[in-house]
Parts: C-alpha cells; sequence; structure tokens
C-alpha cells in the first residue's frame, strides 16, 4: 500500500494513514492505526490533525472562515470553527495534552487556540461542547 499522509496523534500510540482521495471531500480517508502493533483500531477517520487518542480532529473550515474546524468522534459534524487574521497553513497539530491547538499562518504568525477556554467561553452563552 502505498500511503500519501501519515499523522500522529499527540500520545504517539496512534497514527492515520491514507492513501486514496475521498470522492466527497478533498481530504483523504484515513485508516487508524495502532503504532505498536500496527493494527487498525477500528476507526475511520479524515483529518489533518489528530487529537490524543483520535477522539477528536482538525480539518479545513467552510472557505467563510480562515481556519480549521474542531471534529470529534461520533459526531456528524464540527464542534466549532478555529480561525485566526492569517491565512492559515495546512497542518495544524494538537499539543501533547491536547487542549492547545496550533497553526501557521502565511504571513509567518501562528495562531494558538486554548480548547478548555473556548469551550468554557462558548458554555457560559449555551454553546459549549
Amino acid at each position: 500500500m502505498q500511503c500519501d499522509n501519515l499523522f500522529a496523534d499527540p500520545s504517539g500510540r496512534l497514527v492515520a494513514v491514507s492513501s486514496a482521495p475521498d470522492e466527497v471531500s478533498p481530504l483523504f480517508p484515513q485508516d487508524l492505526l495502532d503504532v505498536e502493533t500496527g493494527k487498525p483500531v477500528g476507526l475511520k477517520c479524515s483529518t489533518l490533525a489528530l487529537g490524543v487518542g483520535a477522539r477528536c480532529g482538525l480539518r479545513p473550515a467552510d472557505l467563510l472562515y480562515r481556519g480549521f474546524a474542531l471534529w470529534e468522534q461520533g459526531r456528524d459534524g464540527p464542534v466549532v470553527a478555529l480561525t485566526g487574521d492569517g491565512e492559515p497553513s495546512y497542518y495544524p497539530q494538537f499539543s501533547p495534552d491536547g487542549l492547545l491547538a496550533a497553526w501557521g499562518n502565511s504571513d509567518g504568525s501562528v495562531t494558538l487556540c486554548d480548547l478548555r477556554r473556548i469551550e468554557a467561553q462558548l458554555r457560559k452563552i449555551g454553546l459549549g461542547w
């Protein structure tokens, strides 16, 4: 199998491997594999960054928003769009504990999102996840 993309979760225990484009999305469908055994863990995803344990991931946000959409396993849609002022690069990352998301922008700036704080602020107005 030829591998086109490879993304590891911050713990280093899981890796998402893709080999063919999805016909519905510009992202590649990915199989999640256990790094130690190389065996599939039974989940499918299509993401540019994996959260800890692949419980969440980041995908490009809608063109209206410049940034990334946070997705959680088991949900039909994104939980929130994370945006910044710059034009985002294409490969966001999660911190090792999964509480921060970051990406570089084409102007050289970096966008850093404190996911716990964002969720708490949204929860105050009834929009938390």
